[in-house]
């Protein structure tokens, strides 16, 4: 006998926050990215965790949000730039992005795959986003 079993359901009944709406994979992944990106190029640039990297830069933070969200919603996607920078700012100080800890390492950075998405589907070029990236490149 199959007994079918609702994953979000378990980890619900185990005391988890679960979100079981179902976006679009388009969607999941530009929220992934408008999340990631932001984090890993702030910090990436500062060479600092993502608390002195905030502080240093609130404004760039913003930019780096605004133009991942405005290149998502180019793409089609639905991204919430509030919860975004919510989630951003909540994390804790000591927190550094993997790119941060590659740089760090001396490892090849994954630019493109973090920012290039950006780059390509953002209406106005995405400045902020491609100057940063030029930076952390001319490294």
């Amino acid at each position: 006998m199959l007994i079918r079993v609702d994953p979000g359901e378990l980890l619900r009944e185990a005391g988890l926050d679960v979100d079981s709406s179902a976006p679009e994979e388009s969607t999941l992944l530009w929220r992934k990215l408008c999340f990631l990106g932001p984090f890993a190029l702030l910090t990436t640039r500062a060479m600092e965790p993502i608390g002195p990297a905030r502080e240093s830069g609130p404004d760039l933070l913003d930019s780096l949000v605004t133009e991942a969200v405005a290149a998502a919603t180019a793409a089609g996607a639905r991204v919430d730039g509030a919860a975004v920078r919510a989630r951003l700012g909540g994390m804790p100080a000591t927190m550094r992005s993997s790119m941060l800890k590659d740089a760090v390492a001396g490892a090849v950075l994954e630019l493109d795959a973090v920012a290039g998405p950006v780059l390509r589907a953002a209406p106005d070029g995405a400045p902020v986003t491609r100057g940063i990236v030029a930076e952390i490149a001319a490294r």
